[in-house]
């Protein structure tokens, strides 16, 4: 279901399966030992939103902390990526959750596309510079 409401993204997700990520964690400049620990992750990720404003909670790795961004649509932000914090802005686009760099200038410029599709958390990340993507699937479990 493309263009889904916001309440559809609102949950607790369990990723079920990626594609691209050794392109992508590849393109990013992680190094092969810690690409094959990212891609055997079964991560999760909580998105709450409450009066405009939004908190997305993943784990990482075992015994790491949790990757916490807090933000409000439209507003720049620094918030930890992938890639280390960035400042961002985070826009919803037709149901979509869109996270760009604020500064497309820096060397890995990202754009990062949350939506749900037919019951699933389809969460994007694409390198424009690289013309990589990488997509994660999750389920939803609360």
């Amino acid at each position: 279901m493309a263009g889904c409401d916001t309440a559809d993204l609102v949950g607790k997700w369990e990723l079920v399966r990626h594609e691209n990520s050794e392109a992508l964690f590849a393109a990013i400049g992680v190094p092969e030992e810690l690409r094959q620990k990212m891609a055997a992750i079964k991560n999760t990720m909580d998105i709450q939103e409450q009066d405009g404003d939004w908190v997305i909670t993943e784990t990482t790795f075992p015994g790491q902390p949790d990757r916490v961004q807090k933000f409000r649509l439209g507003q720049e932000e620094e918030l930890p990526t992938l890639f280390g914090k960035r400042k961002c802005i985070v826009t919803l686009e037709g149901g979509k959750l869109m996270n760009r760099s604020a500064n497309p200038e820096e060397p890995i410029e990202f754009v990062g596309c949350r939506e749900v599709i037919n019951g699933e958390l389809v969460v994007k990340a694409i390198l424009p510079k690289k013309d990589v993507v990488g997509t994660a699937y999750y389920a939803k479990i609360g």
